[in-house]
């Protein structure tokens, strides 16, 4: 798979991701397959990275909760 672009946003959530987890993902694949298990993290560093207005709160997604019991995005 091919780099993504340096200056692409998804390219500075990979390395604050990595940098933030010491990861050393790669590709826009590599991100995508942390995420999916690590969703919790994942949505976390979106919402940093993002400056989503609102309050965090303790956290994003709560990882033992059942999808439908998650905040409606």
């Amino acid at each position: 798979m091919s780099l993504l672009p340096e200056s692409s946003p998804v390219c500075q959530l990979l390395r604050r991701v990595n940098r933030l987890y010491a990861l050393d993902l790669h590709t826009y694949h590599d991100l995508y397959v942390w995420s999916c298990s690590h969703l919790h993290l994942f949505w976390g560093v979106v919402w940093d990275q993002t400056n989503i207005t609102g309050q965090k709160g303790l956290h994003v997604i709560d990882p033992s909760a059942l999808p439908a019991q998650n905040p409606t995005w």
